[in-house]
């Protein structure tokens, strides 16, 4: 996903930049979905993690490279978005809160991690990729897919290459790690979090869910809170629960539905990407990918040493897929929702406040042209 609750630039073809976004007629989208569904039903079928969104996201990408007209609406996407927040914020229970303490160390590392991946991914960009200091900075950074495109753009840089190395990070990220973590788990039963989407109530508080996770997206909205279709709907959600106000979770098939959605999002960023672009970008894009991964796996390692917390919990944390990707890996892989998305929401809120201040004072950042 991209990691912001509103526009979404790659939304529009990762060259878009500047193109007036157009509404997609109902057939595509009607198409885009059906599409999304079939690859989740087949994913499904052979009991692949995280089916219904990793199987909609393939069929989607291999469709934007073969040109086949895929679109989705960014406001149909942010409103399945919400269906996430709403969710994850049930995974917060009174008891969650005593747990920061515990948290402090793995939090403290995610500090550490954006620091590494986006020091290590600019000299990556520069001196391998050949780009310059704009494109390779906001390109290396870590997460806020959005944020730093629009930024990249804003100072002068290659909004094709920031967009496309941010879009290929979401992908390969969210469809290996899940059968990485299968493949190093030692294959013991983990401890449940609360169930998602399994609990039945009265209409009045799923009423009550749907109508505070709306108002938490537009106030997150309006307040500019980065990932705001995500963190709104999650703190109003969480809040009720927390209080008691509300025990019951969104249904199963909406949860299904919303992953089809989102899969099926992270594959319409590749809809006018030209081959040439896939070789070149991509294998840029794959090799940053794979640092940045390297050092998740390497912090997750030290804090499971330090404090004890699950590896495939500090890994699912600290990797830069997506807050709701990754927080949809967590739910299919028994994994606390809301140790993983805390975490991503301190990265995501990291990225956005200080990488354009570090930028500023990047030597040589004068030589670049800068334009509102």
């Amino acid at each position: 996903m991209s990691e912001a609750g509103s526009a979404d630039p790659a939304q529009q073809g990762t060259g878009g930049a500047r193109l007036k976004p157009r509404r997609p007629r109902a057939w595509t989208v009607g198409m885009t979905i059906a599409l999304g569904a079939v690859g989740g039903a087949v994913f499904y079928h052979f009991r692949l993690p995280l089916a219904w969104m990793l199987g909609a996201m393939t069929v989607t990408t291999i469709a934007a490279v073969l040109r086949v007209p895929v679109r989705l609406p960014t406001r149909l996407r942010s409103a399945f978005i919400v269906v996430l927040g709403i969710m994850l914020g049930s995974a917060f229970v009174p008891g969650t809160f005593a747990h920061l303490a515990e948290w402090s160390v793995t939090i403290a590392g995610i500090a550490l991690y954006v620091a590494l991946a986006g020091a290590s991914g600019f000299t990556y960009f520069q001196r391998i990729g050949g780009r310059s200091p704009v494109t390779a900075f906001f390109s290396a950074m870590p997460g806020g897919l959005t944020e730093m495109t629009l930024q990249g753009e804003a100072l002068g840089g290659d909004v094709r290459v920031i967009a496309l190395v941010h879009a290929l990070r979401t992908a390969i990220i969210v469809f290996t790690l899940p059968f990485l973590i299968r493949l190093v788990s030692d294959g013991g039963a983990p401890p449940q979090p609360p169930p998602i989407g399994a609990t039945e109530g009265a209409p009045i508080e799923y009423l009550l869910l749907a109508v505070g996770g709306g108002v938490g997206w537009l106030v997150a909205h309006r307040l500019r809170i980065p990932t705001a279709a995500v963190i709104g709907p999650m703190v109003v959600s969480a809040a009720l629960h927390v209080t008691g106000f509300v025990t019951v979770s969104p249904p199963f098939w909406l949860v299904w539905g919303a992953q089809v959605v989102i899969g099926a999002a992270v594959g319409c960023r590749f809809v006018g990407t030209t081959a040439r672009e896939f070789r070149t970008i991509g294998l840029l894009g794959c090799g940053s990918t794979v640092l940045l991964i390297v050092y998740a796996a390497a912090i997750a390692a030290a804090g499971h040493l330090i404090t004890g917390l699950r590896f495939e919990a500090i890994l699912l944390a600290m990797a830069p897929g997506g807050m709701a990707e990754m927080s949809l890996v967590s739910l299919a892989l028994h994994v606390d929702p809301a140790f993983v998305t805390t975490h991503h929401v301190f990265r995501i809120i990291l990225i956005v406040m200080v990488a354009p201040y570090v930028f500023r004072r990047l030597p040589g950042r004068g030589r670049i042209p800068t334009r509102r």
